[in-house]
């Protein structure tokens, strides 16, 4: 098991990938073909009881130091996905454990799926992935 840990934004549609892997994504025409990030759904693996515990610990754990640093208004979540590219829905990324600042106040329940480019939607502050083994070695 392996825990893929990125705090960076999630890329912009003019600053996905730099150089030359992001001239395999550009057509002849200058549009950027996005198909190599679509995730559906029902791609989207569920997890293993292994990888469950991890995501409750670490979610826990962020929720702890949440409160010690007084952040006040942020949410801890999991298991979303994350779209960037306004025009491509299916662009996007589900990432197990984030952290999201400043989270819409509202008694609504929370999206399914956080558009990035919309106002009171933000990208995450922190981003955790965890990684198991491929299927064929259980």
């Amino acid at each position: 098991m392996a825990v893929a840990v990125a705090v960076a934004k999630p890329p912009t549609p003019n600053r996905l990938i730099r150089g030359h892997a992001l001239d395999r994504l550009r057509r002849s025409d200058g549009t950027i073909d996005w198909s190599p990030w679509y995730l559906t759904e029902q791609e989207d693996m569920g997890q293993s009881g292994e990888q469950g515990q991890i995501i409750d610990v670490l979610q826990s754990s962020l929720r702890v130091l949440a409160r010690e640093r007084s952040w006040s208004s942020v949410l801890v979540g999991s298991d979303n996905f994350f779209a960037w590219v306004e025009g491509e829905p299916s662009v996007q990324v589900s990432s197990d454990v984030y952290i999201l600042d400043h989270p819409p106040a509202t008694d609504e329940p929370l999206p399914r799926r956080w558009e990035v480019w919309r106002p009171d939607h933000s990208v995450p502050r922190f981003v955790v992935e965890i990684v198991s083994a491929a299927p064929s070695a259980y």
